[in-house]
């Protein structure tokens, strides 16, 4: 078994998993403590809170990437955790103690957010280190993704039912133990030729492979990654309609809410896994517009039929294309970005898939406390659906994507 090959990539794959189930559990109590507190305009809280959990990767990706290429990984991966475990376990004192307003809730959800932003691009910089051959690269992308996916789903069914049994404050408290006990795992791990410290010779190397990604040369990249941008602006709102949807439109409560929640992340795991199976062969960019049209099929469904089964299918289908782009592309770019400023790519890459977030995240938002909320489905399925066609004209430059993978 793949993970068993990799025992070192295990642990960071063990690692993972448990601090993003504690990250999981953690923004979807925050979900329902902002709109079961604000119900008149606790659609619109929410995008701020959302935004807030966006805006670190986007104002600080440089000296982000710069961070994580100039510091061992070990290092970047324990520290993070770490305090991050510090974060939740003060945020839920505060909940414990009825003291948490809604201005120190975005205080947290940022920092919390920033601390995040190192360690993605530092998990991301890890993989090939930990898995050295090209042939099983793509198999540690399926993997890497899945600990985000698997925890989630974990996350949505626990999270939200746990809710109801312990009640949000002793909830958000706890999760700080998922980040401590990631942290005991991630300490454990041997990197290959390791450097405990940076040196000048590092700075060096990390300016040249800088110039040798040359942004004109793969354009095609920077389009794709503003693309991806562009999908986002229309599909992440899911995180944001879900506890809406669930709430104003299912009349439901936070039980529902972990079953459509788990049904997302579902289907981004099973994507993620049937990645492997799919051979793209240079078509990459065809794919992912077909797969931005599935998703844009998927959504015009919970607009017109207001129905739990059929608002779970939709985003179950809208995860798996999710999914099954995020193996191919991230595979794509850990084949043809240098190793030495792989942190600062996918902190870049964090920056520029993020940038539409706020836009998003407020305008959704918005229209969720002043239209129909199944209406925002239809809204969002438009919205993909011309976004493929933006994609759909890069399709001709499929053969200059291939040409610079080999």
């Amino acid at each position: 078994m793949f993970l068993f090959k990799y025992r070192e990539f295990l642990k960071l794959w063990l690692g993972q998993v448990t601090s993003q189930a504690g990250n999981k559990v953690y923004l979807i109590a925050m979900s329902w403590w902002i709109i079961e507190n604000n119900p008149e305009n606790g659609g619109f809280l929410l995008g701020c809170f959302m935004i807030a959990g966006v805006l670190p990767a986007m104002l600080f990706f440089k000296f982000m990437g710069k961070t994580v290429d100039t510091n061992p990984t070990r290092k970047m991966l324990v520290s993070c955790d770490l305090i991050t475990s510090t974060l939740l376990a003060s945020l839920g004192w505060l909940l414990i103690a009825n003291k948490l307003n809604f201005s120190y809730a975005l205080l947290f959800g940022f920092a919390i957010a920033a601390v995040e932003g190192f360690f993605n691009p530092t998990v991301s910089k890890a993989v090939p280190e930990l898995v050295n051959n090209e042939a099983d690269l793509e198999s540690a992308v399926a993997y890497q993704s899945s600990t985000q996916y698997m925890a989630s789903f974990g996350g949505a069914m626990l999270g939200a039912g746990l809710i109801n049994l312990v009640g949000i404050p002793n909830l958000v408290a706890l999760t700080c133990l998922n980040f401590f006990i990631s942290a005991m795992i991630e300490i454990t791990i041997k990197f290959p030729n390791e450097v405990e410290a940076a040196s000048g010779a590092d700075a060096v190397d990390s300016a040249a492979g800088e110039q040798a990604l040359n942004w004109k040369k793969h354009s095609f990249l920077l389009q794709m990654l503003i693309g991806f941008g562009l999908v986002n602006l229309f599909a992440t709102p899911d995180l944001l309609i879900m506890p809406v949807y669930v709430q104003r439109a299912l009349h439901a409560k936070a039980d529902v809410l972990a079953l459509v929640e788990a049904a997302i992340w579902m289907g981004i795991l099973a994507g993620t896994f049937l990645a492997s199976y799919i051979k793209s062969d240079g078509k990459t960019v065809l794919l992912g517009v077909i797969c931005m049209l599935v998703s844009s099929v998927a959504h015009v469904f919970p607009g017109l039929i207001v129905d739990f089964k059929v608002f779970a299918a939709s985003l179950f289908v809208s995860g798996l294309t999710v999914g099954l782009n995020n193996v191919k592309f991230v595979t794509m770019f850990q084949k043809i970005v240098p190793q030495e400023v792989k942190g600062s790519f996918f902190a870049r890459m964090q920056a520029i898939i993020s940038f539409t977030f706020p836009i998003a995240y407020l305008s959704f938002g918005f229209l969720s406390d002043v239209i129909k909320t199944p209406h925002l489905c239809l809204i969002q399925s438009v919205g993909i659906f011309f976004t493929a066609l933006w994609f759909a004209r890069l399709i001709k430059k499929e053969s200059v994507i291939a040409a610079e993978l080999v």
